[in-house]
């Protein structure tokens, strides 16, 4: 083990035959608030499951543990060590042979013994004590986390603790149905482009294959997008033939407005129906589920957005289901179906691979005498904008949540529309400055299907009825930019604030969100970037700590924060804000949270308790926080025997 103390300044590095931890070590863990380890939850169980035990280490309160890479991840850098170090080191600081010593140390041999070669241990120690001086460095160069974020972290560790329960039955069927509908639809699809294409995963030779059978017109209809470098904001063309354009097209056809042969809407047919369900999310539930209790633990990442500190998710990714799914009620037909080897007989009229995609939140199921309290906030982004804006135009739309009239119908009517679903569409669509093309990519996932010109007139007529949203854009640009200029001052935009700090990373340029947390965007600069219409313009770019710089290239990527961007960070940070805030409540034995995703939050409670469990999570949900007064939260939850909706 290697450790250092910040507060003596002495470094230790100690071994297990070395006999018990030196009396300095000890005194130094058990007299320190924290307990720093890059990745803590890791170094936690190791400590509590092994060290405690064989080494007679002293046992930790779970408040001691501090978490390193979590602080990377508040900072806006890489929060895996060796690219943190780079970042703000500009070398790497973790030892290169590190891979090669645990596979040599850690994996036991066939009789169960393991490798205990002194020259090889000394050289693990070593890059132990290296990787501590390596964390050491990162978190002397980064922002300490806040007590509140470092208490959110703690409530994200309990979550990941507890886990969620997988139905194991459920994901086996699903998967060998899966594969099993897999191979049939590769073999027609391998006798309909004459072996061209020989299974719907190769979407690039679908593309090749379809566009030779195409008319100029269509193509451009239909598939060319107008695209926007986020670096450089200049404009591009480019034929697109993912999930968006194959849909739009499919649905042109259906509805027609554009002429395919049998074969190429066939071909479209299989393509979407072949990727609808991911076979690898039923073997990840079968793989990460735990032995002994079927539940799949470790799922959720805390402020794994950089951006935002929203949440993100690893190995199940929870996040990325389908929202529709099958209900609870039949779900126990659905696998009697799939046990009989008829997916066809679940729902009529539904391919077999659409089916299955509704099946993955339903595989997520509670306990024996359990039931699920599924909350969910409705149109929470759509409410936190207006607010955000601070102004009189976005209080007469917070005016429509708070009197329970439907948004998107309001939406519509200010546009001199009826349609409730243009509606919809724009208010999710055009809030962030989005224009056509994000218009359409929103309104293709909605069914909604229109020309580029309705579109533009659609966006047009939006930011007419919402000026308030127009200025608050211009807000957003001007504080930014002006923080930045004029370092350690603060500069307004509504309810956000921003100031430039010349010392953190290189110049950090910090949002300051109601709640007084900050999200940031390191290495900020004034640059000059061309606009879509060719003339230059000041932004304020930043380091995209999330994309590693290539090779031989002196700085990392870099992203422009226009008042889009700005717009959407804030909102979505300033919604997180939120959902921590509600997780931190909800940390009780009434109201324990094993699922939240996206705006919605799960409990896992005994049966009896259910009704009890809804009315508390209701009130903690439609209860704003102090700092979010006039917010009119609304959320209805449900009980349920599966996840779903």
């Amino acid at each position: 083990m290697g450790a250092y103390d910040r507060v003596s300044g002495t470094e230790w590095l100690w071994y297990p035959h070395d006999g018990p931890l030196p009396l300095t070590l000890v005194k130094a863990i058990k007299e320190r608030e924290f307990i720093v380890a890059q990745n803590a939850r890791f170094d936690q169980l190791i400590w509590e499951f092994v060290a405690v035990s064989a080494y007679n280490f002293p046992q930790l309160p779970a408040e001691k543990w501090y978490c390193s890479a979590a602080q990377c991840r508040v900072n806006a850098i890489p929060s895996g060590l060796d690219n943190a170090s780079l970042f703000v080191t500009g070398s790497r600081g973790k030892l290169s042979n590190g891979k090669a010593l645990i596979k040599l140390l850690s994996i036991p041999n066939a009789d169960g013994s393991f490798n205990e070669d002194p020259v090889a241990l000394r050289r693990m120690g070593e890059y132990c004590l290296q990787d501590v001086r390596a964390t050491e460095e990162v978190i002397a160069s980064t922002r300490p986390m806040t007590a509140n974020e470092h208490s959110d972290w703690l409530v994200s560790e309990k979550i990941n603790d507890r886990g969620f329960k997988a139905d194991l039955e459920l994901a086996q069927l699903c998967s060998d149905q899966a594969e099993e509908e897999l191979g049939e639809l590769s073999t027609v699809l391998n006798e309909l482009t004459n072996g061209a294409v020989t299974a719907v995963s190769q979407v690039a030779r679908v593309k090749k294959w379809f566009m030779v059978g195409l008319s100029p017109d269509v193509i451009e209809k239909y598939l060319t997008r107008t695209v926007v470098d986020k670096k450089t904001k200049k404009e591009s063309v480019k034929v697109s033939f993912d999930k968006g354009a194959r849909a739009g097209l499919l649905a042109a056809f259906k509805h027609g407005q554009v002429n395919l042969t049998n074969e190429q809407a066939e071909v479209l047919s299989i393509v979407e129906e072949g990727n609808k369900s991911s076979v690898s999310k039923f073997k990840k539930f079968i793989l990460l589920a735990d032995a002994y209790d079927h539940r799949i633990r470790g799922a959720y990442m805390f402020a794994g957005a950089s951006q935002t500190k929203r949440f993100s998710a690893k190995g199940l990714q929870p996040h990325n289901f389908r929202r529709e799914c099958i209900k609870a009620n039949r779900v126990e037909h659905a696998k009697e179906m799939l046990r009989k080897g008829q997916p066809h007989q679940i729902e009529d009229g539904t391919g077999v691979m659409d089916v299955l995609s509704k099946l993955l939140r339903p595989t997520i199921m509670p306990e024996k005498g359990h039931r699920f309290v599924v909350g969910d906030w409705s149109a929470i982004e759509a409410m936190v904008l207006p607010w955000l804006a601070d102004s009189r135009g976005g209080e007469k739309v917070l005016d429509v949540f708070r009197s329970g009239r439907d948004i998107y119908v309001e939406t519509a009517k200010g546009m001199g529309m009826t349609d409730r679903q243009i509606g919809k569409v724009a208010t999710l669509a055009l809030g962030f400055q989005g224009g056509v093309n994000a218009f359409q990519v929103m309104a293709r996932a909605y069914g909604l299907h229109i020309t580029d010109d309705e579109a533009q007139e659609i966006v047009d007529a939006w930011r007419e009825a919402n000026p308030w949203a127009v200025a608050f854009w211009r807000q957003l640009d001007m504080a930014a930019l002006n923080a930045v200029k004029y370092p350690s001052v603060w500069y307004s935009a509504g309810k956000l604030k921003y100031i430039f700090m010349s010392d953190l990373l290189g110049g950090t340029l910090l949002c300051q969100l109601p709640d007084e947390s900050v999200i940031q965007y390191p290495q900020a600069r004034i640059d000059m970037i061309e606009t879509p219409w060719g003339a230059l313009k000041p932004a304020v770019t930043y380091a995209k700590a999330g994309i590693l710089p290539k090779a031989g290239e002196a700085e990392w990527p870099r992203s422009t924060l226009y008042a889009g961007l700005a717009c959407e960070n804030g909102t979505q940070a300033t919604a997180a804000s939120i959902l921590r805030d509600a997780l931190f409540q909800c940390d009780t034995d009434e109201t324990p949270v094993v699922l939240h995703v996206h705006d919605e939050i799960i409990l896992e409670v005994p049966t009896e308790l259910a009704q009890t469990s809804k009315s508390i999570l209701q009130d903690i949900m439609e209860t704003p926080p102090e700092w979010a007064t006039g917010l009119p939260l609304k959320a209805e939850p449900n009980i349920t025997t599966r996840y779903g909706k």
